[in-house]
Protein backbone atom coordinates (compact mmCIF):
# COMPACT_ATOMS: atom_id res chain seq x y z
CA UNK A 1 0.00 0.00 0.00
CA UNK A 2 1.32 3.42 -0.97
CA UNK A 3 0.39 6.32 1.30
CA UNK A 4 0.36 9.84 -0.15
CA UNK A 5 -0.47 12.92 1.88
CA UNK A 6 -1.50 16.24 0.35
CA UNK A 7 -1.56 19.24 2.66
CA UNK A 8 -1.96 22.92 1.98
CA UNK A 9 -0.91 26.22 3.43
CA UNK A 10 -4.54 27.29 3.91
CA UNK A 11 -8.13 26.53 2.96
CA UNK A 12 -9.09 26.71 -0.72
CA UNK A 13 -5.49 26.42 -1.92
CA UNK A 14 -6.23 23.47 -4.23
CA UNK A 15 -5.67 20.33 -2.15
CA UNK A 16 -8.89 18.62 -3.22
CA UNK A 17 -8.36 19.57 -6.87
CA UNK A 18 -4.84 18.13 -6.82
CA UNK A 19 -6.07 14.88 -5.27
CA UNK A 20 -8.88 14.57 -7.83
CA UNK A 21 -6.40 15.20 -10.65
CA UNK A 22 -4.05 12.52 -9.28
CA UNK A 23 -6.90 10.02 -8.90
CA UNK A 24 -7.98 10.68 -12.51
CA UNK A 25 -4.42 10.52 -13.85
CA UNK A 26 -3.78 7.19 -12.11
CA UNK A 27 -7.15 5.61 -12.79
CA UNK A 28 -5.59 2.14 -12.72
CA UNK A 29 -4.76 2.61 -9.01
CA UNK A 30 -7.38 1.51 -6.48
CA UNK A 31 -7.39 4.74 -4.44
CA UNK A 32 -8.87 5.17 -0.99
CA UNK A 33 -9.19 8.95 -0.62
CA UNK A 34 -9.38 10.43 2.87
CA UNK A 35 -10.11 13.96 4.07
CA UNK A 36 -9.47 15.11 7.63
CA UNK A 37 -11.59 17.83 9.21
CA UNK A 38 -11.12 19.52 12.56
CA UNK A 39 -14.65 20.87 12.98
CA UNK A 40 -17.35 18.59 14.35
CA UNK A 41 -20.35 18.19 12.06
CA UNK A 42 -22.60 15.48 10.66
CA UNK A 43 -21.65 15.15 7.02
CA UNK A 44 -24.41 14.82 4.45
CA UNK A 45 -24.68 11.72 2.25
CA UNK A 46 -22.20 9.75 4.35
CA UNK A 47 -22.53 6.67 6.52
CA UNK A 48 -20.85 6.38 9.90
CA UNK A 49 -18.00 3.84 9.87
CA UNK A 50 -16.64 4.30 13.40
CA UNK A 51 -16.87 6.73 16.30
CA UNK A 52 -14.85 7.33 19.44
CA UNK A 53 -14.33 10.03 22.01
CA UNK A 54 -13.87 13.23 19.99
CA UNK A 55 -13.53 11.58 16.57
CA UNK A 56 -15.61 9.92 13.88
CA UNK A 57 -15.01 8.30 10.49
CA UNK A 58 -17.58 8.58 7.71
CA UNK A 59 -17.76 6.99 4.27
CA UNK A 60 -19.11 9.00 1.36
CA UNK A 61 -22.12 7.39 -0.31
CA UNK A 62 -21.96 7.15 -4.11
CA UNK A 63 -24.04 9.22 -6.53
CA UNK A 64 -23.87 12.51 -4.64
CA UNK A 65 -22.18 15.59 -6.09
CA UNK A 66 -21.66 17.91 -3.09
CA UNK A 67 -18.51 18.09 -0.98
CA UNK A 68 -14.86 17.18 -1.25
CA UNK A 69 -15.37 13.50 -0.44
CA UNK A 70 -18.00 13.27 -3.20
CA UNK A 71 -15.50 14.84 -5.60
CA UNK A 72 -12.99 12.10 -4.74
CA UNK A 73 -15.51 9.43 -5.80
CA UNK A 74 -16.41 11.34 -8.96
CA UNK A 75 -12.71 11.44 -9.85
CA UNK A 76 -12.55 7.65 -9.58
CA UNK A 77 -11.52 6.79 -6.01
CA UNK A 78 -12.77 3.35 -4.94
CA UNK A 79 -13.66 4.69 -1.47
CA UNK A 80 -13.85 8.14 0.05
CA UNK A 81 -13.63 8.67 3.80
CA UNK A 82 -13.95 11.69 6.07
CA UNK A 83 -12.25 11.72 9.46
CA UNK A 84 -13.49 14.34 11.92
CA UNK A 85 -11.30 15.04 14.96
CA UNK A 86 -11.08 18.35 16.77
CA UNK A 87 -8.23 17.79 19.23
CA UNK A 88 -4.77 16.25 18.81
CA UNK A 89 -5.46 13.30 21.13
CA UNK A 90 -8.75 12.63 19.31
CA UNK A 91 -6.92 12.93 16.02
CA UNK A 92 -4.40 10.26 17.05
CA UNK A 93 -7.20 7.88 18.12
CA UNK A 94 -9.17 8.47 14.92
CA UNK A 95 -6.03 7.98 12.85
CA UNK A 96 -5.31 4.68 14.60
CA UNK A 97 -8.81 3.41 13.78
CA UNK A 98 -8.51 4.71 10.23
CA UNK A 99 -5.45 2.53 9.64
CA UNK A 100 -7.63 -0.52 10.37
CA UNK A 101 -10.05 0.72 7.70
CA UNK A 102 -7.28 0.85 5.06
CA UNK A 103 -6.06 -2.66 5.58
CA UNK A 104 -4.24 -3.58 2.40
CA UNK A 105 -7.18 -2.88 0.12
CA UNK A 106 -5.66 -0.13 -2.01
CA UNK A 107 -3.38 2.83 -2.15
CA UNK A 108 -4.29 5.74 0.10
CA UNK A 109 -4.26 9.46 -0.63
CA UNK A 110 -4.98 11.76 2.30
CA UNK A 111 -5.89 15.44 2.34
CA UNK A 112 -4.46 17.02 5.49
CA UNK A 113 -1.28 18.80 6.59
CA UNK A 114 -1.99 17.62 10.12
CA UNK A 115 -2.06 14.00 8.92
CA UNK A 116 1.41 14.41 7.43
CA UNK A 117 2.69 15.01 10.96
CA UNK A 118 1.17 11.78 12.35
CA UNK A 119 1.37 9.38 9.43
CA UNK A 120 4.50 8.09 7.77
CA UNK A 121 3.64 8.89 4.15
CA UNK A 122 5.56 7.45 1.24
CA UNK A 123 5.11 10.83 -0.46
CA UNK A 124 4.20 14.08 1.25
CA UNK A 125 3.08 17.04 -0.90
CA UNK A 126 2.31 20.58 0.27
CA UNK A 127 0.22 22.91 -1.93
CA UNK A 128 1.20 26.58 -1.65
CA UNK A 129 0.02 29.89 -3.15
CA UNK A 130 2.14 33.04 -2.82
CA UNK A 131 -0.93 35.27 -3.21
CA UNK A 132 -2.40 33.79 -0.02
CA UNK A 133 -0.89 35.39 3.09
CA UNK A 134 -2.37 32.79 5.48
CA UNK A 135 -0.10 29.89 6.44
CA UNK A 136 -1.63 27.49 8.97
CA UNK A 137 0.54 26.24 11.85
CA UNK A 138 0.09 22.63 10.69
CA UNK A 139 1.20 23.63 7.18
CA UNK A 140 4.33 25.30 8.58
CA UNK A 141 5.17 22.04 10.33
CA UNK A 142 4.31 20.07 7.19
CA UNK A 143 6.67 22.30 5.20
CA UNK A 144 9.57 20.97 7.28
CA UNK A 145 8.91 17.36 6.26
CA UNK A 146 7.34 17.69 2.79
CA UNK A 147 8.93 15.71 -0.03
CA UNK A 148 7.79 18.24 -2.63
CA UNK A 149 5.87 21.47 -3.00
CA UNK A 150 3.09 22.09 -5.51
CA UNK A 151 2.60 25.75 -6.40
CA UNK A 152 -0.81 26.93 -7.43
CA UNK A 153 0.17 28.82 -10.61
CA UNK A 154 2.93 28.23 -13.16
CA UNK A 155 4.29 31.76 -12.71
CA UNK A 156 4.25 31.50 -8.93
CA UNK A 157 7.13 30.04 -6.95
CA UNK A 158 5.27 30.91 -3.73
CA UNK A 159 8.45 32.36 -2.30
CA UNK A 160 9.93 28.87 -1.90
CA UNK A 161 12.30 28.67 -4.87
CA UNK A 162 15.23 28.59 -2.43
CA UNK A 163 14.09 25.29 -0.89
CA UNK A 164 16.01 22.11 -1.60
CA UNK A 165 13.02 19.93 -2.45
CA UNK A 166 11.25 19.52 -5.79
CA UNK A 167 8.70 22.18 -6.72
CA UNK A 168 5.91 21.35 -9.18
CA UNK A 169 3.16 23.39 -10.80
CA UNK A 170 -0.47 22.72 -9.96
CA UNK A 171 -2.58 22.73 -13.10
CA UNK A 172 -6.36 23.26 -12.93
CA UNK A 173 -7.37 20.14 -14.86
CA UNK A 174 -4.31 17.91 -15.01
CA UNK A 175 -1.13 16.84 -13.25
CA UNK A 176 2.31 18.17 -14.15
CA UNK A 177 4.20 15.35 -15.92
CA UNK A 178 7.20 15.58 -13.55
CA UNK A 179 4.88 15.31 -10.53
CA UNK A 180 3.05 12.41 -12.19
CA UNK A 181 6.39 10.64 -12.61
CA UNK A 182 7.19 11.07 -8.91
CA UNK A 183 3.75 9.76 -7.89
CA UNK A 184 4.06 6.82 -10.31
CA UNK A 185 7.42 5.80 -8.86
CA UNK A 186 6.10 6.13 -5.31
CA UNK A 187 3.02 4.00 -6.00
CA UNK A 188 5.02 1.37 -7.89
CA UNK A 189 7.62 1.13 -5.12
CA UNK A 190 5.13 0.84 -2.25
CA UNK A 191 2.17 -1.03 -3.71
CA UNK A 192 1.79 -4.74 -3.17
CA UNK A 193 -0.42 -7.21 -4.93
CA UNK A 194 -3.38 -8.13 -2.75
Amino acid sequence: MALLVVGGQSKHVGKTTLICNLVRRFSDVRWIAVKFSSHEHKPEHCKLVARGSGWSIWEQLPNFRVGDTARFLQAGASRSLLVIAEKEDSFAQGFSRLQQEFGSRGDVIVESSRAALHMKPDLSLLVVDASDKEFKASAKSHLQIADALVVRRASDDAGVSHMEIPIFCSLPDSVDDALASLVSKTVAKNSRAI
